[in-house]
């Protein structure tokens, strides 16, 4: 296998070096900004008192939120007797202000990326990053005595992880979707982008969270996601990456989730868990 890996790497053709990656990712003239609807809902959801009209009048304008939010409302999972809703501020209700909030925070980052060439490329890694948060939080509550970061911490953790593949899509190669590299995934992912870039896109993750002057957790935890960590935290963000990567590997879109979720038995998805030496003891 690392024989096969080696040539694999070997047929690779630099893109381009370090200094050049580095230059176009932190270039400050275009630099890439939060998006003002998402701290607008990361405040909402921060907020104690917060209801669901709250949420419905930041997102209400945005149509693909709004009808991306309808749809999962409407969806088996949320609407076992056939009641449609065709109100936002209902659909918010249903689903809950919380779980609402997290759809829309990863639907307002996701649109940041929409003129990327291969788009339904970069659906699909939101989606999966979204699986892996929504995961992330599931296996929190399923803890006996969880780790101290917060829960909606360790959903932003899974949310962001893989946000440094957009970014070397978007400022150092437009056509990283569309490169023929091999189905690699983990750490060996990121050697054959080291080998492309000089930088792989976990440090391409950090370096733009930090200009969005996001927490030092959310930043350490994208910057080591592919590198083995029994710090409770990163360790369900792993746990919950790996089961996507196993089980739901074909995600097109953000709410699928909630349906593969629903239908997914529990035991199945709580056995990568159960089988976690570094988190044993936060079972009991």
């Amino acid at each position: 296998m690392a024989l096969l890996l080696l040539l694999l790497f070997i047929m690779i053709p630099t893109f381009s070096n370090r200094e050049a990656s580095l230059a176009l990712i932190q270039n400050t003239q275009d630099m890439p900004t939060l998006p003002d609807r998402f701290l607008k809902i990361r405040e909402v959801i921060t907020h104690a008192h917060s209801s669901s009209e709250d949420l419905s009048d930041i997102i209400e304008t945005d149509f693909a939120t709004a009808s991306t939010l309808l749809k999962i409302a409407n969806s088996a999972s949320y609407n076992p007797h056939g009641k449609a809703l065709s109100s936002l501020p209902h659909a918010i209700a249903r689903l809950g202000v919380s779980a609402s909030a997290e759809v829309a925070m990863s639907m307002s980052l996701l649109q940041m990326f929409t003129s990327t060439k291969s788009i339904h490329r970069v659906h699909s890694l939101w989606a999966n990053s979204y699986a892996t948060a929504v995961i992330s939080k599931h296996f929190y509550q399923r803890l006996k005595t969880p780790p101290t970061t917060s829960i909606s911490t360790i959903f932003m953790m899974g949310l962001l992880h893989d946000v440094g593949q957009v970014i070397l899509a978007t400022r150092v190669d437009q056509h990283y979707f569309d490169r023929d590299l091999p189905p690699l995934h983990s750490e060996v992912l990121c050697d054959a982008e080291q080998v492309l870039y000089g930088i792989d896109h976990a440090e391409a993750g950090a370096i733009i969270l930090t200009s969005w002057d996001m927490p030092d957790v959310l930043v350490q935890s994208t910057l080591n996601h592919h590198k083995p960590n029994d710090n409770p935290a990163s360790k369900l963000c792993e746990l919950a990456t790996l089961f996507v990567y196993q089980n739901w590997p074909n995600l097109r879109h953000i709410e699928e989730v909630h349906q593969l979720l629903r239908y997914s038995p529990t035991d199945k998805i709580d056995a990568i868990l159960q089988a976690s030496e570094a988190l044993k003891k936060h079972l009991t």
